[in-house]
């Protein structure tokens, strides 16, 4: 399977007009944000594939209530405008022809989770290689608000989804990851299109500050020194991931935007690698939550987690 990685927003609902005033998700005039987000899904499930904005299109294929507090939704995007070809990465021949109408789309699940404490929620949003549906749908969800009559305007800020590395992480590893392309496809099927990887791994007993990462977000010609990337490689697509060591647990975390100063996204599974079930991105997200939440002052018990 292709790579995974997640991000993840915090939700917040303060009454209407009233910005200071914040409202539980457990209880919107009566009603729990879970819940409404559950029905409009599977409203949205019925339309088949909707428009989100310009040339983005979504599915929304299957609702799961994994309990009382949490929702997955299970998403198909892709964009069309583009012609092109769809190859046999095997064989290298071509298996079809994509014409402008044409919107290839991949899977992606959003984990939405609602603590019955509290005045937030967090949403999750897995991405794909092709896929970001799960955010496509929470842009939805938040465009059609108004319609569920709740009193309260909804909020979304973005996650720092490793915000405890900054802080008490040993950064284990660097990889620059560089994807190169094929000049020209008629030379040939031999010619392929992959990625190139280039790391650090800090010997046994040393060790690189969290604080390294800030270095690498406001300049990222710092990872390329690292690695010793040197000469026209610099200017190729590239990922920058570091592996961090929280508390005996080893995450790789992806900087995903460096002009944004300050979001990170995780690395789920590499290419190759299984795609995790249901039940493992609800633990790892409920993990998340966890560290969110405790971290904020606010209440997180793990049996908001298990199936129900």
């Amino acid at each position: 399977m292709g790579r995974r990685t997640i991000a993840g927003h915090k939700l917040t609902f303060n009454k209407y007009r009233k910005p200071a005033e914040r409202v539980c998700p457990a209880d919107l005039s009566g009603e729990r944000a879970q819940d409404i987000f559950a029905t409009w899904a599977e409203g949205l499930m019925q339309e088949g594939a909707v428009s989100v904005r310009g040339q983005s299109f979504l599915r929304v294929v299957g609702v799961t209530r994994f309990n009382d507090h949490i929702v997955i939704v299970d998403t198909m995007s892709g964009k069309s405008g583009e012609e092109g070809l769809v190859y046999d990465t095997d064989s290298g021949e071509t298996r079809f022809t994509l014409t402008e109408k044409d919107a290839p789309t991949s899977s992606a699940r959003a984990i939405l989770i609602c603590p019955p404490r509290g005045d937030v929620a967090l949403w999750f949003s897995e991405y794909s290689a092709r896929s970001s549906g799960a955010s496509l749908l929470l842009e939805a969800f938040k465009k059609c608000w108004s319609d569920f009559n709740t009193g309260t305007t909804f909020n979304k800020d973005r996650l720092i989804a490793a915000e405890i590395a900054l802080e008490d992480g040993v950064v284990t590893e660097v990889e620059v990851r560089m994807t190169r392309r094929p000049d020209d496809r008629s030379e040939g099927s031999f010619v392929k299109e992959g990625t190139v990887s280039h790391k650090f791994k800090a010997a046994k007993g040393s060790q690189l500050s969290g604080s390294i990462i800030d270095r690498f977000r406001k300049d990222r010609t710092k990872a390329y020194d690292l690695v010793e990337i040197k000469g026209p490689s610099r200017d190729e697509d590239s990922a920058i991931f570091v592996s961090v060591d929280v508390d005996g647990h080893t995450r790789k975390v992806e900087i995903s935007n460096l002009d944004d100063g300050v979001y990170f996204r995780e690395e789920l599974n590499a290419a190759g690698e299984p795609v995790l079930s249901d039940a493992d991105i609800v633990e790892y997200c409920a993990g998340e939550a966890k560290t969110f939440l405790e971290r904020s002052g606010c209440d997180w018990e793990d049996a908001w987690a298990r199936k129900g």
